[in-house]
């Protein structure tokens, strides 16, 4: 039987499963990540689909009628990319993850990475849900794509693992048919793992690797096939052959001529270029926050892409409620707001928190779920009484955000080392207090911002961090548009706190010009009738659409 072909592969995978090893898709593993863990004889299968997808096909094909599934890696690439093939091996069962070469294919401009990244996920996902990625390496490049993720966060992309970055390489073997070649990988320029490889290595040719299996002094393993190297046919295998020892061959000569990088052992996903952060990066930012599409607006982006930074996250209810106050109390204080405020100003909050809950729930992509799944704690507290003061001591934290109706205490505040930050959805300090969306519409105002500060005890008048970009408001703009661009522009400025939380140093700030003051509260009849005057409805049909779009797809971008 020749070497390299699908019968071969066949062979060798049909090996596995009948020495008892668990081959498993990649997404498995990282939802089960502390089940396989404890396991042995686990074999993280993977297909990195380089050319020929007809080829990973006919291997998708084989071991599905082997009851074998595992991951395909595509290029989005001419002639790779091929969706009809696509869709095809993920209904065998297979995993499809994305092949990304963004950093060889922009020259090393990060920039341009980040946009081929995205372009190549977003068209992968138009075919199949994607979780797993994969790194190609490409010869003829002195750029490791690997690399990107210095920079980025799998979070970021809405990704579980990498298969290079995210696996202990101590616990798996690292098996790839790279160079034709089983055994040490002489001719490899990219396809490299750090640590973990020492001990038993098998010999060049597929039989000895077979041998080894079943033989079991293989334990638990990430097993790499190129499908365009395991041909059906003799006249396909013959060019394959040629192909691989022409590749060989200028492989050989590049390493003779060119100093290759590394990855180093000790790489952090996101740790920065070059960069081990992992020892200085720790949690330390808590976020207070009230269920609703404000909430979700303003933290989602920030807890998907930066979970390692995150305590907990912590609910309460979108009432200030004191802590001894009873439930009638609460009920005649929620009645006092109600009088207080214009029929349009409860229909607004009705719909971005009662009608967006209701969606969230339903789709389960509130808050909460998204940071369970990024692996953030999430706790809920009815007021802030004792038990949550002593839990905020216990827990100490260099920086707080609250997006909740309470106004801090002094006690509260000082358990963050750095500080407390509040978003406020207007110009400090000309408009504090509430409902400023409609205040802003009834005055006028030609253009707003939204505000990060300091949070002393004290409505709105803390230390001034950094404002948004200005918020042009046009004519027949709705107070729900208003208030969403506020909250959409904010991420910006939170992505900037990052360094801070980092160093744990306090974000600088600028106090407030106590002469430009002005407060205002729940906005009345009064100021409805002179919004809706001017023009400017509460919400429209398109903005239910995209509440109900937010809610559904659970990201903001």
């Amino acid at each position: 039987m020749r070497d390299f072909s699908l019968q071969k592969l066949q062979e060798l995978l049909t090996a596995f499963r009948d020495k008892q090893y668990t081959l498993i898709r990649f997404d498995r593993y990282w939802d089960e990540r502390e089940l396989y863990d404890k396991r042995d004889k686990v074999i993280l299968l993977r297909h990195d689909v380089d050319r020929w997808p007809g080829r990973a096909l006919a291997v998708a094909e084989m071991e599905a009628k082997n009851n074998i599934r595992g991951t395909y890696f595509f290029r989005v690439k001419p002639g790779i990319f091929n969706p009809g093939i696509i869709k095809k091996i993920a209904d065998c069962g297979h995993e499809i993850g994305y092949h990304y070469e963004c950093m060889s294919d922009a020259g090393g401009d990060w920039e341009k990475a980040r946009v081929l990244f995205e372009k190549g996920l977003n068209q992968l996902r138009g075919i199949v849900p994607v979780v797993s990625v994969s790194m190609h390496g490409n010869v003829l490049s002195s750029q490791d794509n690997r690399f990107f993720f210095k920079r980025h966060t799998l979070e970021e992309f809405r990704l579980k693992g990498a298969a290079y970055l995210s696996l202990d390489f101590s616990r798996f073997f690292y098996l790839a048919d790279s160079g034709r070649d089983w055994s040490a990988q002489r001719r490899v320029i990219w396809d490299q793992v750090a640590g973990g490889q020492d001990g038993f290595m098998p010999g060049r040719s597929t039989s000895s690797l077979v041998d080894a299996i079943r033989q079991e002094r293989i334990n638990n393993a990430q097993l790499l096939i190129h499908p365009n190297r395991w041909p059906a046919t003799r006249g396909a295998w013959v060019c394959q052959f040629l192909e691989d020892n022409a590749i060989n061959m200028l492989k050989g000569f590049i390493l003779s001529c060119r100093k290759v990088t590394r990855v180093p052992e000790d790489f952090q996903i996101g740790g920065g270029e070059g960069e081990n952060v992992n020892k200085k990066m720790s949690k330390n930012v808590i976020i207070l926050y009230s269920p609703g599409l404000g909430s979700f607006v303003l933290y989602s982006r920030f807890i998907r892409s930066y979970p390692h930074l995150i305590k907990c996250i912590v609910a309460f209810p979108n009432v200030a409620i004191s802590p001894k106050a009873s439930r009638g109390r609460v009920f005649v204080q929620i009645l006092h707001v109600i009088r207080k405020s214009a029929p349009s100003y409860i229909l607004f909050h009705g719909l971005t928190k009662s009608f967006y809950n209701l969606l969230a729930t339903l789709f389960r992509t509130r808050l909460k779920d998204i940071a369970r799944s990024a692996g953030v704690p999430v706790r809920s507290y009815r007021s802030m009484d004792e038990r949550f003061l002593e839990d905020m001591k216990s827990l100490q934290s260099d920086f707080i955000f609250n997006n909740t109706p309470n106004i801090l205490t002094k006690e509260i505040i000082a358990t963050a080392g750095q500080g407390v930050i509040n978003f406020h959805g207007a110009p400090l300090p000309a408009y504090r207090g509430a409902g400023n969306y409609f205040w802003l519409l009834f005055n006028g105002e030609p253009r707003s911002r939204g505000t990060w500060h300091y949070v002393n005890e004290q409505l709105d008048a803390g230390d001034i961090i950094i404002s948004t970009e200005d918020i042009v408001i046009e004519e027949r703009m709705t107070v729900f548009q208003l208030w969403l661009q506020t909250r959409l522009k904010a991420h910006d400025g939170l992505k900037g706190f990052v360094p801070y939380f980092l160093d744990r140093q306090r974000i600088p700030a600028t106090p407030q010009d106590d002469r430009e003051v002005s407060v205002r509260s729940f906005p009345g009849p009064e100021v409805s009738r002179g919004v809706r005057q001017k023009g400017h409805a509460v919400a429209d049909g398109k903005d239910f659409l995209q509440i109900i779009r937010l809610a559904k797809t659970g990201h903001v971008d």
